[in-house]
């Protein structure tokens, strides 16, 4: 069935979403395209949340969380594209509406209508029967617009007139501010002074001094600096800090610290850099996801005190995993914290294409990846490639026997592409990852790809 619905054009057989005007395919995301394919058959009715989750994951017990996500994705994809017009509508505590008419394309039926007789009425007017004279042969041109529309179309998909690109997104300093914002576990422990935050402990536990960010990054090698002051009080007492990352939503990423070392804390006045990479194991956050930032302090009594003078969030640049991507021979996508695909064979890649200018310092770029449980085997290996304008190749491989966890990182040196890491104007560069061993069974996902200073 194809639809037009806006802007757009969506088609439910093939799973895709493109703009009307310019035949470009907007997204290729099945859910995204599932959803609005739910959305556009009820038109305009509403669709609870319950019958949407049931219809969108059949096999899976997933929380009303998820639904609102991938609401949340199918608006954000729409809106790029027509910041001007709603689409969806959240009726309160009922579900969620289409708010455009969706026009059907159907040219079989169409054809099949323009072909059946018409009875007429001899006692009505001639200019009547005239008029419907007139209408067929409109239906018939309309018919045949429609069928070269759908054939337009089809040529399209296999050969799509407008690529596709990534995007890089440049390296970011998130100023944490210290003078409003940050919570302590011990509400009474902490003030607000024109130095910084004062941390006075008054109790023997440990304590947690924390700011929240609710802002869509990738946080995997990005460093998280402070700037502290503490008094001799606080050494003599055998006073201990870490630094923690932790996010608030479905425990995802989970928790990340970094200890002080005794010779740090000791110059009482010292600037602490952390890097959040440490158990390759941390995620996109996503939109409003919060995620907490902080500082634990310890001591044997609460004697000592401490002011966090200054902090910050060095975010590294990075290449997007939210739009851009493609597979080759069609194989489904998904985005969802990154973005995955099912292959079949070593001649089914995932990539992008980052087209210039840029300028993006480094020549090394870290893959952060998840694979199932089924390519953790020796025999499995995984090609990391880039792929310059004139078609030179650099790649690295990752042996299943190296891979420890479902998601982990690696580094690989592109230097002899680019050194450094820059793409001049018209120029295109190519990256991803594909299968190559023997094992080609389950997911693969690039959460985040971060180019290293």
């Amino acid at each position: 069935m194809l639809y037009s619905i806006g802007l757009f054009v969506l088609d439910t057989e093939k799973e895709i979403v493109l703009l009307a005007s310019s035949k470009e395919v907007v997204s290729t995301h099945s859910r995204a395209t599932q959803l609005l394919a739910i959305l556009a058959e009820a038109y305009p009715k509403t669709v609870s949340k319950n019958e949407l989750t049931q219809q969108l994951w059949p096999e899976d017990d997933v929380t009303e969380w998820a639904l609102s996500r991938q609401i949340s994705l199918l608006r954000q994809l729409l809106s790029t594209y027509d910041a001007n017009t709603s689409y969806i509508k959240t009726v309160h505590t009922k579900g969620f509406k289409l708010e455009v008419e969706p026009i059907v394309f159907n040219p079989v039926t169409q054809s099949e209508n323009t072909n059946t007789p018409t009875q007429q009425n001899h006692n009505q007017p001639e200019t009547i029967a005239n008029k419907k004279t007139s209408s067929n042969h409109l239906w018939k041109i309309v018919s045949v617009i429609v069928c070269l529309l759908a054939s337009f179309w089809g040529y399209h998909y296999l050969k799509p007139s407008a690529p596709v690109y990534g995007e890089i997104i440049p390296k970011k300093n998130i100023i944490l501010p210290v003078d409003k914002n940050w919570t302590s576990s011990k509400p009474d422990s902490i003030r607000y002074t024109q130095d910084g935050i004062l941390i006075e402990p008054i109790e023997l536990d440990p304590l947690f001094v924390t700011t929240s960010l609710a802002q869509a990054e990738f946080y995997q090698g990005a460093v998280f600096s402070i700037n502290m002051k503490i008094n001799q009080a606080f050494i003599d007492n055998e006073g201990e800090l870490r630094l923690y990352y932790q996010s608030t939503l479905e425990g995802w990423p989970g928790e990340w610290d970094c200890w002080l070392a005794e010779e740090i804390i000791g110059t009482l006045d010292f600037e602490y850099d952390c890097v959040i990479d440490e158990n390759n194991d941390f995620t996109k956050i996503l939109e409003n996801e919060p995620v907490n930032f902080g500082i634990k302090i310890h001591q044997m009594e609460p004697i000592g005190n401490a002011i966090i003078k200054s902090a910050k969030i060095s975010i590294p640049a990075n290449i997007s995993t939210d739009k851009g991507w493609r597979t080759t021979n069609r194989v489904a996508l998904d985005y969802n914290r990154g973005v995955s695909y099912s292959p079949k064979s070593v001649a089914d890649q995932l990539s992008t294409s980052i087209k210039g200018p840029a300028n993006v310092p480094g020549s090394k770029v870290a893959f952060t990846i998840y694979i199932d449980d089924s390519y953790k085997k020796p025999d499995f290996v995984l090609q990391l490639f880039i792929i310059s304008k004139d078609g030179r190749w650099q790649d690295c491989f990752i042996s299943g026997a190296d891979i420890k966890s479902n998601v982990f990182t690696n580094i690989c040196d592109f230097k002899n592409i680019k050194d450094p890491f820059v793409i001049n104007e018209n120029e295109i560069v190519e990256i991803g990852i594909r299968p190559y061993g023997n094992i080609i069974s389950g997911k693969l996902k690039v959460i985040g790809i971060t180019v290293i200073e």
